[in-house]
């Protein structure tokens, strides 16, 4: 009983702890290119208006919406910050926990399979960027089908394979057709290449080494002749090409047309579905073939970011590829050819395993995987004498299948996708491993038991490490943060620098703005603020992405709408111009020409109409040196009266206090209340009683002439109460930095109720 409770207690132990970090980590993390906006936004937009492709824009296919729309009808949630975050979580752990069950299963060992958990979990930590991204429904996805594949090949259960993978590969072509078309390749060559019939199998290997080479080339050939393109291209097809030398010798026999046809009615069955339901929520058929296929073809020319190869990568994974020619050709009682794989393979892990713990390490462990263990896949499959068929030499060469294949995903974008493409990496590098140990220990021998639990031993602490640095951190930005507390992001809680600036940014947006839009498409705004788009057409890149005729009418809705505003994000425009994707096009021209920058917090831009005078709230504005002295104004739109103290601190060092004043004792502070005319202010707010809004406070101090050293525009100044709670919070700026904001002082609108 005790064995038994032990055997389910530390899975539950890891898994709790691998939430915990994972928790920790999401929350604390926000990016500002705010791809989970994006996301979140048409989420929300395709369940309440439906007409995907034809009305909502996406990027991504119907699966992606129809799955998160069953989500949604059956919990009742909506899509935000928060959920996001928590759903990300959910697919992050299964991913984590389909690579523990697969290695447990090939290795019969609960360490290394723990090893596996743990170490997927950290190589996948790329999670915490891309909250709600089809990247981590994808990943868990994919080690699903890695895993069942595992399963059923070692129980010799075909038809449950090929149902399996043709589900799973419906779902991932109906989410990104790329990734999808790489994961229904894997699984109709393997299923081809392990056919009863002679015939068919050597048809299926001929197909399965021809695809190995086009597919990549005809992904890639628009940009083919940029160095790191070609060197991605041959390094996938090397390493498919050196994994077919595999399948000649280790072919199941074991699939018959009758598994084909199993294979192609459940993919089939699965995509009619979604596309029905896609249809009945109003996307037309020509509206689906645009969205699902057409334009996802032109997004490798939209934007892209290189894969930082190894010199001589390309060399490597030609030099890889003999030696599978060569090892091939080899008996399976080979000593030499066994000796130089079981070698190699360990060397490969002992690099991974350094990249993975140390912190310094020359490559990050997704670079390594991309750029050695995939074009080193078959070291891992390759039998080590008698008796490796029995001992899961087959589900190996499925993983590995499979790991090779969604590599590509890394093409265009090599950012996160290299993690998401790669993780499955990890328990094919353990597996592998633990075979190499026991080969070199030798089965017979009485140093077998010491050098094996030794070994794993050595993984388990590896892992552990990796682990426990990567929840240190999580855990120590968790304590020194606060939550953003907006609507839809109480549990997200980035730096405090970031923080200050997107709470006063959405709280400006929502008292002056009826429209907002943003430049990349940062729609986390829209939802914080509850402001709409000007249309259901929605993207990142939209100058981009989105058609002539989308950006007028987009254009038309925002001219109509003389409450309409702009966020702009410097950093990543500045970017994408210096990496030659510019934002340009008729909708850019349109909001350069009629709109105007009112104030910069931190990299974020607030535009408005040219003609528009608005006293913008949370944010002070700090006048030039005068008489030895510079005026601090703090606008708000109302007072908490339990304010008793004023303090300016570094944004990026909330704690540490470099001024602090007592509100009801200092002379030089004072502060009023716009009553009646406002003319004491100069401001326009005669009808702000009439609209229900509590008049606005305006404090003015004078400071003494900032030393030198201190950038004031990158300060907060906040309103604490008699228990130092933080009441109010001010962003200061330089009124010469933010001419308009200071100009509307003397001319600021009100804002409409709410």
């Amino acid at each position: 009983m005790t064995k038994r409770i032990g055997q389910v207690l530390w899975p539950m132990l890891l898994i709790a702890a691998a939430a915990t970090a994972g928790y920790w980590l999401l929350c604390t993390t926000f990016m500002i290119y705010d791809d989970e906006g994006y996301v979140q936004w048409s989420l929300q937009n395709f369940i309440r208006h439906g007409h995907l492709y034809g009305d909502v824009y996406s990027q991504y296919g119907p699966f992606f919406f129809v799955y998160h729309e069953a989500i949604a009808r059956l919990t009742g949630i909506t899509f935000n910050n928060d959920t996001g975050r928590l759903i990300t979580l959910v697919h992050w752990l299964g991913a984590c926990l389909a690579c523990a069950a697969l290695t447990a299963r090939l290795s019969g060992s609960r360490v290394l399979a723990a090893s596996a958990g743990v170490l997927t979990f950290t190589y996948t930590w790329v999670m915490i960027s891309e909250p709600s991204h089809p990247g981590s429904l994808l990943s868990f996805l994919a080690a699903l089908l890695a895993a069942y594949g595992v399963f059923a090949i070692r129980n010799e259960k075909p038809a449950r394979l090929a149902i399996m993978i043709g589900l799973l590969g419906a779902a991932m072509t109906l989410i990104k057709i790329n990734v999808g078309a790489f994961a229904v390749i894997t699984g109709a060559t393997w299923l081809l290449c392990n056919a009863e019939a002679p015939r068919l199998r050597r048809v299926g290997l001929w197909i399965a080494a021809g695809l190995s080479v086009l597919v990549p080339y005809a992904l890639m050939r628009g940009q083919i002749q940029e160095p790191w393109v070609a060197t991605f291209a041959l390094t996938s097809a090397a390493a498919n090409l050196a994994l077919v030398l595999e399948f000649n010798r280790l072919c199941a026999k074991a699939i018959s047309p009758r598994h084909l046809a199993v294979f192609a009615l459940s993919g089939i069955g699965l995509t009619v579905v979604v596309l029905a339901w896609t249809m009945l929520r109003g996307s037309s058929g020509l509206d689906l073939f645009e969205g699902i296929i057409a334009a996802p073809f032109q997004h490798p020319g939209t934007y892209r970011v290189p894969v930082r190869w190894l010199p001589g990568s390309a060399m490597i994974a030609l030099v890889s590829l003999m030696m599978a020619a060569t090892i091939s050709r080899r008996p399976p009682q080979h000593i030499v050819a066994n000796v130089i794989v079981a070698g190699a393979r360990l060397i490969l892990t002992i690099g991974f395993i350094v990249c993975s713990v140390w912190e310094f390490a020359p490559l990050s462990a997704a670079r390594y995987g991309l750029t050695l263990v995939v074009p080193f896949a078959w070291l891992f499959v390759h039998p080590l004498g008698h008796g490796s068929e029995d001992n899961g030499v087959r589900p190996r060469l499925w993983l590995a299948w499979v790991l090779v294949w969604q590599s590509l995903h890394a093409f265009p974008v090599a950012g996160s996708q290299i993690n998401w493409g790669t993780f499955l990496a990890v328990p094919l590098i353990l597996v592998g491993t633990w075979e190499a140990v026991q080969f070199f220990a030798g089965r017979q021998r009485p140093s077998t038991v010491w050098w094996s639990r030794f070994s794993v031993t050595a993984l388990g602490i590896s892992a552990l490490l990796a682990f426990t640095s990567l929840a240190t951190k999580g855990y120590e930005r968790f304590r020194h943060s606060r939550p953003l507390d907006l609507p839809g992001a109480t549990l997200v809680r980035p730096p405090e620098s970031l923080s200050s600036a997107l709470r006063v940014i959405a709280h400006n947006l929502h008292a002056h703005a009826d429209t907002v839009y943003s430049l990349p498409g940062m729609y986390s705004f829209n939802t914080w603020t509850d402001r709409p788009t000007p249309t259901l057409a929605n993207a990142t890149h939209w100058w981009s992405l989105l058609h002539g005729d989308r950006q007028e009418e987009i254009i038309a809705r925002l001219d109509a709408d003389p409450r309409s505003a702009v966020v702009v994000q410097r950093i990543v425009t500045g970017f994408l111009t210096a990496t030659g994707f510019q934002p340009d096009g008729p909708l850019v021209r349109y909001i350069s020409a009629n709109f105007s920058p009112f104030v910069q917090i931190d990299s974020y831009e607030i535009w408005f109409k040219r003609d528009r005078r608005v006293a913008l709230f949370g944010v002070g504005l700090i006048d030039p040196n005068r008489d030895g002295y510079r005026h601090l104004t703090l606008i708000n739109d109302a007072y908490d009266a339990s304010a008793t103290r004023l303090e300016i601190r570094p944004a990026e060092q909330p704690n540490l206090i470099l001024l602090a004043m007592p509100l009801n004792t200092l002379p030089s502070l004072s502060w009023q209340q716009i009553l009646d005319t406002g003319k004491a202010m100069d401001f326009r707010h005669h009808e702000w009683p009439a609209l229900g809004i509590p008049p606005p406070i305006r404090f003015v101090l004078a400071l003494p002439a900032d030393p030198r050293w201190i950038d004031f525009n990158t300060l907060i100044a906040t309103l604490s109460d008699a228990n130092g709670d933080v009441v109010a919070t001010f962003r200061l700026v330089s009124s010469q930095d933010a001419p308009l904001a200071a100009a509307a002082l003397n001319d600021a609108e009100p804002p409409t109720a709410n």
